[in-house]
């Protein structure tokens, strides 16, 4: 998709705009799964990652229930806006489901999240659930 070919764009113009050992800690929400080459990015944001950096990186688990995500929320607010804003969610995530199953998307596991850090060079790795136990959260450093 776009996102793929911005990251080949950049790959080609040495990769992301900034130099090694730039930052002290990354955070990288539920964006690997929509990407062709995950790797390519791992390996950019652990050369932009100083010594001993943290990074943070999530990703729905495969096949994750979002419907318990739905529940969870709507149990807690009364709010007929965010109640509407959550029954759009839950919709949209009904797609996202299905385009899942269709291949477009890669879900990662914590041990297939922990293999990519790995793979990537990072260390002190760690992985927990989180987001109504249907996502993935690992940390590593550099």
């Amino acid at each position: 998709g776009d996102l793929d070919n911005l990251w080949d764009s950049a790959r080609s113009n040495s990769g992301i705009y900034f130099g090694n050992n730039t930052f002290d800690k990354i955070c990288c929400s539920l964006l690997i799964s929509y990407l062709k080459t995950p790797q390519f990015l791992l390996k950019e944001f652990f050369r932009v990652l100083k010594p001993n950096g943290k990074i943070i990186i999530s990703s729905l688990k495969p096949y994750a229930d979002l419907s318990q995500i739905y529940y969870n929320f709507t149990s807690q607010t009364k709010n007929r806006r965010e109640l509407e804003r959550a029954r759009k969610l839950l919709s949209d995530a009904g797609i996202i489901k299905q385009k899942e199953s269709q291949g477009y998307y890669q879900f990662y596991s914590e041990k297939e999240l922990i293999q990519l850090l790995k793979k990537t060079s990072f260390k002190n790795i760690k992985c927990y659930r989180a987001f109504g136990n249907q996502a993935n959260i690992a940390f590593a450093s550099k």
